[in-house]
């Protein structure tokens, strides 16, 4: 017989620091303080985004960073005043792809050596970042719009996004090795996401994640060769099903 009441679950015990259980501990790769850099990075986390805790990156930002700001909401109005300030004063830049997008390296020219550098970031998946930007384009019409022409491969690698995508961590990353005049930025913020992937794929996610990329590679496919791919597919079988019945 099976016992009238249960013993409750007791929670797992969670670092103050990295804000993750214990167990799966980030802290070894922090820096010993947060780093004080010359760009200034604000992001603006879409609210639904900020639900995914146990997949997104940008809670990593400043445990690594001194010059972060992360606001969540819709609006550029949930930044701080200060951010509001520098987003409307025509010296910032906004980190999102497009025909008018330039070059990181190209937009660093705009600055003075000791000057520092303002960048936007928009958090959350393509669609809902589309939507950040499509509905507060006269927030965003002073900011200098810049892209990576080749972003390269994510190593983030847990969640079903576009192939040739980088996480937020990533991006701020690759914008710190291309504005800062030392290196060693960019790479203290990789490390502690580097450790939060191979956790999570310690925990089983790799299997999901390659089953939504093939779903992504059949979508991004062209209907011919999607056509030659199940025509294929269906002569294997036909053969299959032939040798049997032989």
């Amino acid at each position: 017989a099976m016992a009238a009441t249960e013993a409750p679950q007791q929670k797992r015990a969670m670092c103050t620091r990295c804000e993750r259980p214990q167990s799966v501990c980030l802290c070894a790769e922090l820096p010993p303080q947060l780093l004080a850099t010359r760009t200034r990075v604000f992001v603006l986390q879409h609210p639904v985004e900020k639900k995914h805790s146990k997949k997104n990156t940008v809670f990593l930002l400043p445990k690594v960073l001194a010059n972060v700001e992360v606001a969540v909401g819709r609006h550029p109005s949930a930044f701080s005043p200060t951010a509001q300030a520098v987003l409307a004063s025509g010296s910032a830049l906004l980190l999102y792809p497009g025909h008018a997008a330039v070059e990181p390296e190209t937009a660093k020219a705009r600055f003075a050596p000791d000057e520092p550098i303002n960048v936007f970031v928009l958090d959350g998946t393509w669609y809902q970042t589309d939507r950040l930007l499509r509905f507060n384009r006269p927030a965003f019409e002073h900011a200098v719009q810049i892209a990576f022409s080749d972003p390269g491969p994510s190593e983030y690698v847990i969640r079903k996004e576009i192939p040739n995508g980088l996480s937020t961590c990533e991006a701020v990353a690759r914008l710190l090795d291309a504005f800062e005049p030392a290196p060693g930025a960019g790479g203290a913020v990789l490390r502690p996401f580097r450790r939060l992937v191979s956790v999570q794929l310690s925990y089983g996610q790799l299997s999901r994640t390659r089953y939504h990329m093939a779903k992504q590679k059949k979508r991004n496919q062209q209907p011919e060769e999607r056509a030659t791919e199940e025509q294929q597919q269906q002569s294997a079988h036909n053969t299959q099903l032939s040798l049997l019945l032989s």
